[in-house]
């Protein structure tokens, strides 16, 4: 803090104006000039005693303006008696006694002039002070309340409806899941249930006994929800005979059973099952149980007695979905809208369409030259069938005494060359 030869406690006056050292005689101006209060100074060898105490050497310190002999600057200057702002103090020796370690007492007191030496010039400066702005701490966490974030609600999955049944026998009658009767005697390829998830067709075709009446012949499962889980369409087919899945065999024993997991898929084929047409109380059965995606169920029951040929029955169960419609019906809740004439109404008369056929070969729906016992109204066709069994020696309608009777009256029944 401090210039050469600024330091109390040096030997010399060299660096002090005036011939002052902190431990040098009188200077040419008196000895007098340089005591406080105006005593005498004497000399005592290497030390001085001012106004009767003796003296270890001399510091600058603060006065009131115009009372001192100095100023402060770089280096103290002296300017003339009373014309400055820092003058000398004694420093009283150790013991009595002259010692210049004394001065370092009072190093308290130069604490101002450090602050002096380094900020004050001759010149006046104009200083702009910057105003305090306080600084807000962070608030302390700990002490903070603990505010719980809700988390959104989960938007719940629409639950399936409950499920429906829907039967498939004979040849081939259909009550579906609203509980509408209704039959179809076609032969050809046909929606059971097609929606936007679940795809399911039959393939239908008369057997030797049933008099060119068609039944049921095999069923196909597939659509969106037996994709896998990177995108491949798979297929499932099971008849009287055989079963597929993707083209390749599965069950051939009895019993049997085959599983997928991707899609979650399960086959067995066993001896229990419902009973799903009548006259087969007392037979053997041949039941193929199948388990799929989206709570679908289906029971299919074999047939291929001697002398009658082989078709199936099946019976589904499942939840409505979207867009839903087939054989099977809408399964809206509504029975008046599954009758025959409104379902091939809204699905159409030929089948399915060959772009979707789960099947390698579609079968023509209408033989030609002869009138689609599909037309025929239901009561008719119920009628026809009744009377065409009543003269059948089989006791099962045929097929072409029914068409004759739905477009052409009673009277077409009482022939006796249709078997």
């Amino acid at each position: 803090m401090f210039a050469s030869g600024m330091m109390p406690g040096y030997a010399g006056g060299g660096g002090y104006p005036g011939g002052w050292g902190p431990q040098g005689g009188a200077a040419a101006s008196g000895c007098a000039e340089g005591c406080v209060g105006g005593s005498g100074c004497v000399s005592c060898g290497s030390t001085s005693s001012c106004c009767g105490t003796a003296v270890g050497g001399w510091t600058y310190g603060v006065v009131p303006e115009g009372s001192g002999d100095y100023i402060a600057c770089t280096s103290y200057k002296y300017v003339g008696m009373g014309s400055g702002n820092v003058a000398l103090f004694p420093v009283p020796a150790a013991g009595g006694g002259c010692s210049c370690w004394w001065s370092m007492c009072l190093l308290w007191l130069l604490l101002p002039l450090c602050f002096l030496l380094f900020n004050s010039t001759t010149t006046t400066t104009t200083t702009t002070t910057t105003p305090f702005i306080p600084i807000t701490p962070p608030p302390d966490i700990s002490t903070t309340p603990f505010i719980p974030i809700t988390p959104p609600p989960d938007v719940p999955t629409p639950a399936p409806g409950p499920p429906g049944v829907c039967r498939v026998f004979g040849d081939p009658h259909v009550i579906t899941f609203d509980g509408t009767r209704a039959s179809f005697y076609s032969m050809g390829e046909y929606w059971l249930v097609r929606s936007t998830t679940v795809w399911i067709q039959a393939r239908y075709a008369p057997t030797p006994v049933t008099n060119g009446l068609s039944v049921v012949k095999e069923v196909a499962i597939g659509g969106p929800f037996l994709r896998s889980s990177t995108g491949e369409e798979n297929v499932l087919r099971v008849s009287s005979l055989a079963a597929s899945f993707n083209g390749q065999p599965i069950i051939p024993g009895f019993p049997d059973q085959f599983d997928s997991e991707d899609p979650a898929i399960q086959v067995v084929t066993d001896g229990n099952g419902e009973l799903l047409q009548e006259g087969r109380q007392g037979k053997g059965m041949h039941v193929v149980h199948v388990t799929l995606p989206l709570g679908v169920s289906m029971q299919i029951n074999r047939w291929n007695e001697p002398g009658e040929g082989d078709y199936i029955n099946i019976k589904i169960e499942m939840s409505a979905q979207p867009e839903q419609d087939g054989h099977c019906g809408n399964f809206n809740g509504d029975p008046n809208d599954d009758t025959r004439p409104m379902i091939r109404s809204r699905i159409g008369t030929t089948g399915v369409d060959p772009a979707e056929l789960m099947f390698n070969v579609k079968t023509p729906v209408v033989a030609p030259n002869r009138p689609d016992l599909n037309d025929c109204p239901t009561d008719k066709a119920n009628r026809a069938r009744d009377l065409c069994a009543a003269k059948s020696p089989t006791q099962m309608a045929d097929k072409d005494c029914m068409i004759d009777v739905c477009f052409g009256g009673d009277k077409f029944a009482d022939m006796t060359d249709y078997n």
